[in-house]
């Protein structure tokens, strides 16, 4: 009786031993059982089966799937693995000389060839113009500039204007184009207050494209999407955010390590962790998700290593009462509005070894933003370089700022703001 106690024991403990899972999405095994021989296609299939301490290796390969994770696993690559979001844009048909269109039955702001963004088409291609005069009436901006007077006559496109009173970028639909005037209209919007020192370009219409640019227009209840390849080729690897919110998803898990992913194409985020406790996300690369490349949320002991966020909407983002959370020697840079983002009751933050560069773009952009009551903040040791500001602090306490290097700031390199931040 006690040999087959200690047999039972014996199977049992071998059961609870941590195990490696593979995955290969290239596998051409007619079963998946998820040994090496045999890998698991889908990464989901392997999180379905795993226990604490197991270990899921990613073999090289592309997974168009959404991944949520379970407690105590590791999960890393083996080779390149691209884990995307993205959604393919399909039914191209010639439209004139060398441009292609097709519909979609939603609006997009982003297209890709092969993970690389492509250009909105725009006027000018490269400058900007100035709003020469502005005629103000109701809910109604009237912008005139000269050089208007030499576009045809279009209709169907956006302006997108840098406010010099706020220091901010507004795209604006654009009610009505006068050519003879050299006018156009646009609706009011909050927060945007009109002068004579703002500059604007015009955006999204077809008239605009030349060569590897993309514009998109709204017909009836559809939109038309337009683009000029560089070869006919790339039209087959068109792609744009998808449906999928978040494409790797930590919720309410502890004991988790990420390491060596591309994550891209979510059509919100990236990588989202909330409710976590002890998690680590290194070496990974985050790209092309439209509103941020990886936010911690309502999550503690935290670690951000090494990683590259880059083509996001916003980078990093750290809030919802999250603390004790490490951004350790990251690259952070190309992000279209924020690099990194600490906010929202965020405490006992560490922010050190960073290079965060080129946050120009769109909004208010900064290469780094605090505010909404942070505390016990650590920034030290970062490179930042070329943002529209360097480092925005307001509602943020209890700061140590330390062997920062901050330079190429297109307004101010540090700001101590509102009034409402205290004891750096």
């Amino acid at each position: 009786m006690s040999k087959k106690i200690l047999l039972i024991l014996f199977i049992l403990f071998l059961s609870l031993q941590a195990e490696t899972i593979w995955v290969d999405c290239n596998s051409q095994k007619d079963k998946e059982t998820g040994t090496k021989e045999y890998p698991f296609r889908k990464i989901s299939d392997a999180i379905k089966i795993s226990k604490e301490e197991d270990e899921i290796i990613i073999k090289e390969g592309i997974y168009k799937e959404a991944i949520q994770t379970k407690s105590g696993i590791k999960i890393k690559s083996e080779g390149r693995v691209i884990i995307s979001g993205y959604k393919e844009i399909k039914g191209w048909g010639k439209y004139e000389k060398n441009i292609w269109k097709t519909s979609s039955d939603r609006e997009i702001d982003e297209l890709f060839v092969r993970n690389k963004r492509i250009e909105i088409a725009r006027y000018p291609e490269k400058m900007w113009l100035k709003v020469e005069k502005f005629e103000e009436k109701d809910n109604i901006y009237k912008i005139y500039n000269s050089e208007l007077k030499n576009l045809k006559d279009i209709k169907n496109f956006e302006a997108r204007i840098l406010n010099s009173t706020t220091n901010t970028f507004f795209t604006c639909p654009v009610l009505n184009f006068n050519k003879e005037e050299g006018f156009f209209e646009i609706g009011k919007q909050p927060y945007l207050k009109l002068t004579e020192k703002d500059l604007f370009y015009l955006q999204h219409n077809s008239k605009f494209i030349k060569s590897n640019q993309w514009a998109i227009e709204k017909e009836n209840d559809k939109f038309i999407i337009y683009f000029y390849p560089e070869n006919e080729e790339d039209l087959k690897f068109t792609e744009t955010t998808g449906n999928t919110e978040r494409v790797l998803s930590l919720i309410n898990v502890k004991n988790v390590e990420i390491e060596g992913l591309e994550i891209c194409g979510g059509n919100t985020y990236g990588v989202w962790i909330d409710g976590c406790e002890n998690i680590t996300i290194k070496n990974c690369i985050i790209y092309n998700n439209k509103h941020v490349g990886l936010s911690v949320n309502k999550s503690k002991n935290v670690k951000i290593l090494k990683n590259i966020v880059l083509f996001n909407g916003n980078g990093v983002s750290v809030g919802a009462s999250s603390s004790n959370v490490e951004v350790l020697n990251n690259e952070i840079a190309f992000n279209n509005i924020d690099g990194l983002i600490v906010s929202w009751g965020a405490e006992n933050i560490t922010v050190k070894g960073n290079y965060i560069h080129h946050h120009i773009l769109y909004g208010h952009p900064d290469n780094m933003q605090t505010y909404r009551n942070v505390k016990n903040l650590k920034i030290q040791d970062n490179l930042l370089v070329c943002g529209g500001q360097s480092i925005m602090m307001e509602e943020t306490y209890d700061v140590e700022l330390k062997n920062n290097i901050i330079m190429g700031a297109g307004a101010y390199s540090v700001i101590f703001g509102h009034q409402n931040t205290d004891n750096v």
